[in-house]
């Protein structure tokens, strides 16, 4: 049985974008067409964690992504293979223009 593509959740953290948790803002969407929202809803009928992450609008690859250091090497978040030392990465990104173009940063 083929899964379908939403249902996927990229393992990458490159480019930014990723990961997107379709299954996460479809209850943030219905929750705004209700005049209300995820977080407010959380913060009764769920742990303050998940209240306090939902508020940033994080999900919890996105809120490790962000704040647990041992989840990926930092070249990792730049496109770069894990080992990249730390010269060769700032000098791949030491270009403003072609950095901007390979993290998809736009005007």
């Amino acid at each position: 049985m083929a899964v379908p593509a939403r249902a996927v959740r990229p393992a990458a953290v490159y480019p930014s974008p990723l990961p997107f948790d379709a299954p996460v803002e479809q209850p943030r969407r219905l929750f705004e067409v209700w005049d209300g929202s995820l977080p407010a809803a959380l913060d009764v009928f769920g742990t303050p964690a998940a209240a306090r992450r939902e508020w940033l609008r994080l999900d919890a690859t996105e809120l490790s992504i962000l704040t647990d250091v041992a989840f990926r090497e930092l070249p990792d978040y730049f496109g770069e293979a894990p080992r990249t030392t730390i010269a060769a990465l700032n000098a791949v990104v030491a270009n403003a223009k072609t950095f901007c173009r390979r993290m998809d940063i736009t005007s």
